[in-house]
């Protein structure tokens, strides 16, 4: 007997452990029925298959993660409060492979606006992240993942979308509607636009201007006089999108600052994207097929349609219509030689093309059957008696494995849906080469998830009365869950809108991690809608999953390209010029960061490599590492760390509408005033104006800068708006064409940069350039190149902000800092640029000799989230739109624990998100309102 405190889990993997039993026997009687049956040569069944792919499993486990975040929407100057799961992706336990996550923050524009790293223990980690006050409205990404989670590809990754607003930089609602036109053989589109305040007041008569861009090209620009409701009308000639790349904007702007809007063009707004994906994968002829679609409009959400399928003479052959989010089924049993197309709203999409011979997996997962039905269809030419192989995964864990003869066109078998546990199952058939040839996956459910339930102390609260939770956590027995983790995030409805079909921990772990692409509404295929059962078959029918990749495992000797962190820890390896490992060499490390400076030496080992493991534990460090030889003496040595590789972009997001555009409810315009009224009372405005910066001479300040003069103190500062504009082009042509006065001199003294008369010194994150330069003998021409090289490897991507420092009000900081002697002129008079880096690296790739600088992604240790103390005497208005934020609670050995908070200053009604795993395989979530009055 085992203890029931986690009964479901370990019941399914005792059943695999049965199962495996069960398998060996069926398939020893399988391939002894076969040997009397003709087989072509050099051909046979994986008959480990199980054991390869459990070997790989091993080999390469997989981790998922799952963030909670306090919402999904922000308000600049904001912080995004986070909890990180980070479970074993076989089992859903805790993993104990990474002890380092990624925490990323993308733009639309594909670019990393913010990266941190939380340290994780036992699964679990908390953190925050700041939203930089310069962030352009709009949506982002919300990206994490460790290293070790790479070598599966970034479609295993988290990711959110968010909404970023800034009130400061817009004061419009847009009400716009668009339609589509054709002259001749132009395209157009018409929007129709009416512009209002906050307080839904209309612009009134006033001029605006309109421009059309498509990324940063400008293609039609316009000024025009509002009608007295605010009203404009903008006609855009749509461009070939072969010739001219997206995204396209409507960009309106007023007469101040303050007075601007962005609305994407979607172009053909009646379009649509329509994919027919055959059961099992593949049209046969003869073959009775079901066939399921998915229709995706213009702006990347689902479309409802209908339509009809027509054959190669025009026959109308079956019709068909959108059950659920875009996505629907129909059966059709094609013909040899017949082409079929569908037709919707008088467009055409083709079908896939008709095969000849095949075979077609099907799979019947009824809503209430404790069993799944699948049969393997044939075509008439595979009757040859072929072994087939039949095989159901779980979590790249293999449940379900059999032999199968092709003796007829159907083969069924009924399998028990207590062999697998809940997730989705992937069924495969391979051939008797055990080449994959047919795939289907399907949703099992035993509805093992954790009850977690929360007990208000009231059934209402009075503004800034004391709120308690009681929580509890059970299994699905009602056995109490022991040492459980959970999060809570309180938020007031009237200021933040709440999702309640967003992804939580249960669809994330049980169903979105084992997906590609973007799922809308994921924990609605969780909820008590009659037809959910039937949506997540059509959603797994024609959604691609994350899955094996056959013929990598299949080969012996898995490789993994990207190691397990088990948190900050500072290693490399120090070598010859030639490569050579550097056997019991010296290295010392100086270690500097807010408030610390420390140094740490250690030796190599016989494979010339390093570690310093117990690092200070601060927000942001760097290392500048030196190596020595066995001697301790200096020599031609090479140090190279072991850094992170940040995982590639993410794939272009369409563009979304901003929130201030159509706007349906006033929760986001709330957010907006209340923030305003917040940071005013912060005096951090004046009047309706936010201030750039509070320091003298309204300098913008760039995040992170090593600055001497402190950030913003430069003769010039480039932000991330002028940085977001550049596009994807390299630092120094940025630098060229951005910076101004400079220019390159080539002279007999050789090449080099200048701005107007003054050479340039170049300061990377703090670190003076010429410090990773190799002197090789070639003068300032030599130091030329090499900075070209080095500038011209950053893309303006990874850029934070520039300051140019040319006045000696700024620059003597600088010389004084180099040694440099300020009696002489050239010295005296130089420029310099500082460059602040996302990483935060500096030009460490190009390093020579015996040292090294590295700064790693700084880790964000956790901070306590503001909880107010109301006395007599406090008077400030409470605008909290997050009233509570808990990373961690534990369960006591009864499964129970609670949390406190004071309600805020609004009348109105919470909701309280409660998100938690036992970390022993079972995740939970729950969801409730309270009610606020005065």
């Amino acid at each position: 007997m085992w203890n029931n405190t986690n009964t479901p889990n370990r019941r399914k993997q005792n059943n695999y452990l049965l199962n495996t039993c069960v398998i060996c026997i069926c398939f020893c009687y399988s391939a002894a029925s076969a040997q009397n049956a003709p087989r072509s040569a050099n051909t046979q069944l994986p008959g480990k298959l199980a054991d390869v792919a459990s070997s790989y499993s091993k080999i390469v486990p997989t981790e998922n993660i799952f963030l909670h975040t306090d919402r999904s929407y922000y308000s600049l100057p904001d912080t995004i409060w986070l909890k990180a799961y980070l479970l074993s992706g076989l089992t859903h336990t805790f993993s104990t492979i990474s002890g380092l996550i990624y925490v990323e923050l993308i733009s639309d524009r594909n670019n990393v606006v913010k990266r941190i790293s939380m340290p994780a223990e036992i699964g679990l980690s908390w953190s925050q992240l700041a939203l930089d006050k310069n962030l352009p409205d709009g949506y982002y990404t919300l990206r994490a993942y460790t290293n070790w989670m790479q070598n599966a590809g970034t479609d295993k990754f988290f990711t959110k979308r968010i909404y970023i607003s800034n009130p400061a930089t817009n004061k419009w609602l847009v009400n716009q509607h668009s339609h589509l036109s054709t002259e001749g053989k132009k395209s157009f589109e018409t929007i129709d636009v009416t512009l209002k305040d906050y307080n839904g007041k209309e612009y009134g008569t006033d001029d605006v201007t309109w421009t059309f861009k498509a990324g940063d090209l400008t293609l039609d620009k316009t000024t025009v006089k509002t009608n007295a409701d605010g009203s404009f009308t903008a006609k855009l000639s749509l461009p070939d999108t072969s010739k001219v790349k997206g995204p396209f904007n409507l960009i309106i702007n007023g007469k101040l600052p303050s007075q601007n809007a962005v609305i994407p063009v979607l172009g053909d707004i009646d379009g649509v994207d329509l994919q027919f994906m055959p059961e099992g994968g593949y049209l046969i002829a003869g073959l009775p097929t079901k066939i399921g679609f998915k229709a995706i409009g213009t702006n990347g959400l689902a479309k409802d349609i209908e339509g009809y399928i027509i054959d190669n003479k025009r026959k109308n052959i079956v019709s068909f219509k959108s059950a659920h989010k875009g996505m629907g089924v129909f059966n059709l049993t094609p013909e040899k030689g017949e082409t079929y197309t569908a037709i919707v709203a008088n467009k055409t999409f083709a079908l896939p093309l008709v095969s000849t011979s095949g075979i077609n997996l099907q799979v019947v997962n009824t809503l209430g059957s404790d069993s799944v039905k699948i049969s393997i269809n044939s075509s008439i030419d595979l009757l040859n008696n072929q072994p087939l192989l039949l095989a159901g995964f779980v979590n790249d864990v293999p449940y379900y494995e059999t032999s199968i003869i092709a003796s007829g066109q159907k083969k069924t078998v009924s399998l028990s849906k207590d062999l697998f546990p809940s997730g989705i199952v992937h069924f495969t058939v391979f051939n008797s080469l055990g080449q994959p040839i047919s795939e289907r996956a399907t949703f099992v459910d035993h509805s093992d998830r954790l009850i977690i339930s929360a007990m208000p102390s009231k059934t209402a609260y009075h503004t800034r009365d004391s709120v308690f939770l009681a929580i509890s956590m059970k299994s699905k027995i009602g056995d109490p869950i022991s040492a459980g983790s959970l999060s809570v995030a309180v938020t007031d409805d009237g200021l933040v809108k709440q999702d309640s079909l967003e992804n939580n921990i249960v669809s994330s772990m049980l169903l979105t991690s084992g997906l590609k692409g973007t799922i809308e509404d994921p924990a609605y295929y969780f909820s008590d809608a009659p037809s959910a059962t039937t949506d997540i078959d059509l959603l797994l029918l024609t959604q691609g999953w994350v899955s094996y990749n056959w013929p990598e495992i299949l080969q012996p000797g898995a490789q993994t390209k990207f190691t397990p962190e088990k948190g900050l820890i500072l290693s490399g390896a120090v070598t010859t010029m030639a490569d050579k490992p550097v056997v019991g060499g010296h290295v010392l490390v100086m270690i500097s960061g807010k408030k610390v400076s420390i140094m740490m030496d250690t030796v190599t080992d016989a494979n010339g490599r390093f570690a310093f493991k117990k690092l200070p534990k601060t927000d942001s460090l760097s290392f500048y590492i030196q190596a020595r030889n066995e001697k301790n003496k200096k020599a031609r040595l090479q140090v190279k760390v072991d850094q992170f590789t940040p995982a590639g972009g993410i794939k272009k997001a369409l563009p979304g509408m901003p929130w201030y555009v159509n706007t349906k409810d006033n929760t986001a315009v709330k957010l907006a005033e209340d923030k305003l009224e917040f940071l005013k009372k912060q005096f951090l405005f004046e009047g309706n104006n936010l201030l750039d910066e509070v320091n003298i001479g309204n300098k913008k300040g760039i995040r992170g800068s090593r600055n001497l003069n402190g950030p913003g103190g430069a003769d010039e500062v480039i932000d991330q708006s002028r940085i977001e504009a550049a596009g994807e082009i390299t630092l120094l042509d940025f630098l060229l064409k951005n910076v101004r006065g400079m220019n390159m001199l080539d002279n007999k003294e050789g090449r080099s940069y200048r701005i107007r008369d003054k050479t340039v010194q170049f300061e990377v994150d703090g670190w003076l350039s010429d410090r990773f330069l190799i002197d090789d003998g070639g003068g300032p021409s030599s130091r030329y190149d090499q900075l070209t090289t080095a500038l011209n490897g950053i893309k303006m991507k990874d850029i934070l902000g520039i300051e140019v420092l040319t006045s000696s009000k700024y620059t003597n900081a600088y010389a004084l800092m180099n040694s440099l002697d300020l009696s002489d002129k050239n010295s005296r008079d130089g420029a310099y640029i500082e460059i602040t880096t996302r990483g935060g690296k500096g030009l460490s790739s190009n390093v020579s000799s015996d040292a090294t600088d590295y700064k790693p992604v700084p880790i964000t240790w956790p901070k306590q989230f503001y909880r107010p103390r109301y006395t007599a005497s406090s008077v400030i208005t409470d605008l909290r739109p997050t009233i509570h934020w808990e990373p961690q609670l534990a369960t006591s050995k009864a499964g129970k624990t609670g949390t406190s908070f004071y309600a805020a200053d609004k009348p109105g009604i919470y909701t309280v998100i409660i998100q938690g795993a036992d970390l022993r395989g079972l995740v939970g979530f729950k969801r409730l309102k309270l009610s606020i009055i005065k």
